[in-house]
């Protein structure tokens, strides 16, 4: 990889996604594309939207393809670059190992939610980290559903034709 993810065949449009804390939500509202790749980890998006687990709430952003309205954080959670799961590529937060939050994207207007226990991530050290990752270039835009949201789901995969997946 020359810092940048390669092209993926299976990739699903998004209407959107959805995140909760205990007392907040977050939600993105607008077709977006995401790879869907098993053989990366973590949620991979832009560091904008990856900015619901700061510990302050976000502002409405406005994109060109979408918007997100934001009043969630998790509080306790702090960047940390050395822990990502594409090294340089992306950087993720620790969160309180007891932390509650939800993550799931929008397709056809139903929510696909990520499993709880696939969000937090035991560290050796006892720390944990979220599953959900930042690119740390800000102009990546990419959104890439890797295993830890592949297994919460059943994928049906039709190969009609190579860029089609059902």
């Amino acid at each position: 990889i020359n810092g940048s993810i390669p092209p993926s065949d299976w990739t699903v449009t998004l209407d959107g996604w959805v995140a909760s804390t205990q007392s907040n939500q977050l939600s993105s509202k607008g077709q977006i594309v995401a790879n869907l790749d098993p053989l990366y980890t973590g949620i991979y998006v832009p560091q904008a939207q990856a900015a619901l687990i700061r510990e302050h709430p976000m502002l409405l952003c406005e994109y060109a393809s979408h918007d997100v309205y934001a009043d969630a954080s998790i509080l306790g959670a702090s960047l940390q670059k050395g822990l990502s799961t594409l090294g340089n590529l992306s950087m993720t937060y620790t969160v309180p190992c007891d932390a509650q939050f939800t993550f799931g994207v929008v397709v056809g207007g139903q929510t696909f939610n990520v499993d709880h226990s696939n969000l937090i991530v035991p560290l050796d050290d006892g720390r944990c980290a979220s599953s959900i990752e930042a690119w740390t270039d800000s102009s990546q835009t990419q959104y890439v559903l890797g295993s830890r949201f592949l297994c919460t789901l059943y994928l049906y995969a039709t190969h009609i034709e190579l860029e089609n997946i059902g």
